[in-house]
């Protein structure tokens, strides 16, 4: 019992990975109370490896009493929004290259880096106008100081697998002031409650990450979609994220601005251009949904491989 709870303990406050591949806030995930909570965890070892982005925490919590947290004066919002939400997150990501096995820098791999942040979260809606604006302010360190190297060694000795080599040349801490705008908006291609699809643009610009990127979503099956008003009391339904990613920094694969010491990667070694892919399928039920997800991401490092994990949310509300 007592190796049973140092490894959920382990696991819940493991720097393994980040917002940087959670996204909670498209619709479709989207959840009608304006109250509730969700927990992602994802890992790549649902797909038999343990490289790159290794594993990844996400906790969400929205509550109308946070319409008073002093943050969100700096999130923004749609004008004459007819729904807006507010939130906190908690996100803990840990990434190492391509083999933990090795005690020396592998030079043109990704480094080891591990990754906890906090943020405020603000979605605001116009349901008519079919559109969905999400704003994050988030905070926190990635290096030493969150702990990458204590967690992924004590749960990998727990569970009796290799023990990680390497963490002494990870990125070297350093603060994280990242923000977030995400702009949804819903297609005519439509039809109530079997198939729907959105296309999204998301620029991100701080200290952790700079990019901008665009795509579209697909849903297909029984689905409350937030830009209609059917309330089925059970959804079940498919869905695809495609997207295209244009990188400009990446601190957990250049190390951070405000540190730059050890290893790292220059912009010429790593892919400007990436694409990710989801697919994955939703049940709910009144105050519960799980999600199981899939997740495809082409090279980020130019002498990289592709790169897949599996992912998990539940929501209670």
């Amino acid at each position: 019992m007592r190796r049973l709870i140092l490894f959920v303990i382990g696991i819940l406050s493991s720097s393994s990975l980040y917002s940087q591949e959670i996204n909670n806030y498209s619709t479709l995930f989207d959840v009608r109370d304006s109250s509730y909570t969700r927990i992602c965890y994802d890992n790549d070892l649902f797909r038999g490896t343990d490289r790159f982005y290794t594993q990844g925490i996400g906790i969400d919590v929205f509550s109308s009493g946070l319409k008073r947290n002093p943050v969100n004066i700096v999130l923004l919002r749609l004008k004459n929004s007819d729904r807006d939400r507010f939130g906190i997150e908690f996100r803990t990501h840990g990434c190492t290259p391509s083999t933990i096995l090795s005690d020396s820098v592998l030079i043109g791999d990704r480094p080891y880096a591990g990754v906890f942040s906090i943020g405020a979260v603000r979605t605001s809606q116009q349901a008519e106008r079919k559109l969905r604006l999400t704003s994050q302010l988030e905070i926190g360190v990635i290096g030493e100081a969150a702990f990458g190297e204590q967690t992924q060694t004590g749960i990998h000795r727990i569970t009796g697998n290799d023990l990680p080599l390497g963490w002494q040349h990870q990125i070297k801490n350093a603060p994280i002031v990242n923000y977030t705008l995400r702009l949804e908006k819903g297609t005519p291609i439509q039809i109530p409650s079997i198939f729907n699809s959105t296309v999204n643009t998301q620029a991100k610009f701080g200290t952790f990450q700079t990019n901008v990127s665009a795509g579209i979503d697909f849903s297909l099956g029984r689905r409350n979609h937030p830009f209609s008003e059917t309330k089925h009391r059970v959804e079940y339904y498919m869905y695809s994220q495609s997207a295209v990613l244009l990188v400009a920094y990446d601190a957990s694969l250049m190390g951070g601005i405000a540190n730059r010491d050890g290893y790292h990667l220059l912009y010429s070694e790593i892919n400007p251009l990436v694409l990710k892919q989801h697919v994955g399928f939703v049940f709910a039920v009144p105050h519960f949904s799980i999600a199981l997800d899939f997740a495809f991401i082409s090279k980020e490092i130019k002498v990289g491989v592709p790169h897949s994990w599996g992912g998990l949310r539940l929501t209670i509300y």
